[in-house]
């Protein structure tokens, strides 16, 4: 496993999430059906089609389908499709085609599972023998757009290691010590009785999955969100230089008194000009509808500003004594370049960490994470060229 990262690493979160992994195989994939099968850890679930039809009959078309725990009555438990992108990346950068994953949603079934937390979720590398094949260090890069994760209750409730199970695995067309033939499915024939474990496809009789090779790696880790975090800008034109952003947050619990900080990372393009300063009455009006009322302190005197491109640090506690509260809005501005190009859509976000200092016990550790989103940034109106008029 090369890469595993999670688009909004939050517990105790109604909403969902994106997974990236990257894996890089170790060995060739060739004239075999082939599938990665992925088993995450107790918190997370791919359910974005739980409790809907599955989308085609897995076992026929891809020659897969979740058999890894029947149920207590022996059937086998439904597969749903899941919500991927798959890449298939060779060391020169060329790109293996996958043809039989779609991006529609009526034809998903490159990825599938149970949807159930902790449960495995497949991904159908190589549907059969036509299939390209994939050399040695090939690296796949696979998208999960829908992922759910549990509440920190749940997770505290299991004994499972806090670990990422991933396996690759082939089928083989020996069954029963031979070659077996049968009808295919897809015509309406039924299976020939003999072949009991086979699975029937293009008159390709293939067995069980065998894992080829198998790692573990450990999980993301995962925070308690703020209570609120927005980032309120005076101009939303591209290339404006030295634009006042307005910065509001909530905490849901104190920060220690001594060696916390609160960092603050822009989308890309953006960069940090100046340290923090008060914000003035009229700084937080476009988001007044979202925070009523409510009194917004300044930071606590001694807060110390530490910016670097696009990272803004405030240490908060430079001053004995000072820290910032549970459930008290705080506001505070800062003088930020905005870029010249739009940052992507899925990379225009403000990430915010509470973290402990540098030569504190767990340094660098953070405790809470929220994002927000980036605001859309617009073109400037060019200068105008006046011709001097002419007169015939």
């Amino acid at each position: 496993v090369v890469e595993l990262r999670l688009q909004r690493p939050l517990l105790d979160t109604d909403g969902t999430t994106a997974l990236e992994l990257h894996i890089l195989t170790s060995s060739a994939l060739h004239g075999q059906p082939a599938r990665l099968q992925i088993e995450p850890p107790a918190a997370f679930a791919f359910e974005w089609a739980a409790g809907r039809a599955p989308q085609r009959p897995l076992g026929a078309g891809l020659g897969g389908h979740c058999d890894a725990h029947p149920a207590g009555d022996g059937s086998l438990p439904p597969c749903y499709a899941v919500r991927c992108r798959v890449r298939a990346v060779q060391e020169n950068g060329s790109l293996i085609g996958l043809p039989h994953c779609a991006e529609t949603e009526a034809l998903l079934g490159c990825c599938y599972g149970e949807g159930r937390a902790g449960r495995p979720v497949f991904v159908q590398l190589l549907p059969d023998s036509r299939a390209p094949a994939f050399p040695p260090a090939t690296r796949l890069e696979v998208r999960f757009e829908e992922v759910r994760v549990s509440s920190s209750a749940a997770v505290a409730a299991t004994a499972r290691p806090d670990r990422w199970n991933v396996t690759t695995a082939v089928r083989s067309r020996e069954v029963s010590g031979g070659w077996r033939e049968c009808a295919d499915p897809a015509a309406g024939a039924a299976a020939s009785q003999d072949v009991e474990e086979a699975v029937c496809a293009n008159t390709e009789a293939w067995g069980p999955y065998v894992v080829r090779d198998e790692v573990s790696h450990p999980t993301v880790a995962l925070y308690a969100g703020f209570v609120r975090a927005l980032v309120v800008p005076r101009y939303t034109i591209l290339s404006f230089d030295n634009n006042p952003v307005a910065f509001l947050f909530e905490l849901p619990v104190d920060l220690p008194r001594l060696g916390a900080s609160v960092r603050i990372v822009a989308p890309p393009g953006f960069v940090f000009t100046s340290s923090h300063f008060d914000p003035d009455e009229s700084s937080f009006s476009p988001v007044e509808s979202q925070i009523g009322r409510r009194r917004v302190l300044n930071l606590p005197d001694g807060t110390l500003s530490e910016r670097n491109g696009p990272v803004l640090t405030l240490h908060v506690s430079a001053v004995t004594g000072s820290s910032l509260r549970a459930n008290t809005l705080y506001g505070f501005m800062v003088r930020v370049d905005n870029p010249h190009v739009r940052p992507l859509r899925e990379d225009n976000r403000w990430i915010w960490q509470t973290l402990m200092d540098e030569g504190v016990a767990d340094h660098g550790q953070a405790m809470l994470w929220a994002e927000t989103q980036g605001f859309v940034l617009r073109g400037s109106i060019p200068q105008l060229a006046v011709s001097p008029s002419s007169t015939l």
